[in-house]
């Protein structure tokens, strides 16, 4: 897989989806229901759930999409490779 560096990131309110445009023009399309957004509360992993508009603060930087109000961040290698969370989350 080519190893292009991201440009842009979004949210698309219509498809439910992040999307991640590249410097080459290719783009990357992740449903956000495959992404784990969970935080710890000190005793257990807790799902985190997001409004559209919090999902469309989504920001992009050193590799990473991420959303600061959210606390979460998923590295853009990770995603093109299909990992979208911890590994009970993928089973």
């Amino acid at each position: 897989m080519l190893h292009s560096k991201a440009i842009d990131a979004h949210y698309d309110r219509e498809r439910k989806a992040l999307v991640v445009e590249f410097m080459d023009g290719s783009a990357g399309i992740w449903p956000v229901r495959l992404l784990e957004m969970v935080r710890y509360d000190g005793n257990a992993w807790v799902t985190v759930e997001a409004t559209e508009d919090q999902l469309e603060a989504v920001e992009l930087g050193g590799g990473h999409v991420y959303w600061d109000e959210l606390d979460q961040d998923f590295r853009i290698s990770d995603l093109k490779a299909g990992i979208y969370g911890r590994e009970s989350w993928m089973t």
